[in-house]
This record gives structure tokens, sequence and C-alpha cells, in this order.
């Protein structure tokens, strides 16, 4: 994995009222900082085959 300021990440909007940081990743392990504004936020589901670390 390489080395990354939170401060420098670039937020992305994965549905209205969520947004996420990916903080790292590498080929097996994707880490991410997830943003609710609200509560009863949605987004759809996925799935990939890496292993994914979550921050709420």
């Amino acid at each position: 994995m390489k080395f990354s300021f939170n401060k420098n990440l670039e937020i992305t909007q994965i549905a209205e009222g969520l947004n996420r940081k990916i903080v790292n990743y590498c080929d097996n392990l994707m880490v991410c900082e997830v943003h609710f504004e609200r509560e009863g936020v949605k987004a759809a589901m996925y799935s990939h085959l890496h292993e994914q670390c979550t921050y709420v």
C-alpha cells in the first residue's frame, strides 16, 4: 500500500447524500472513508473481488 494524507484525498459522490474517499488500496484490500449527510440515505448494491474496510 502507498502512503497518503487524508486532507489530500478526493471526495466522490456515490449517491445523493453519500460521499466517500478511497483512503488506500492494494491488490486485495480497499480502505474507504464514507460520509452520510443525513439519515435514510440509500445507494445501489455492488460487489467486487477484493476485501474492503470502511470507516463511517
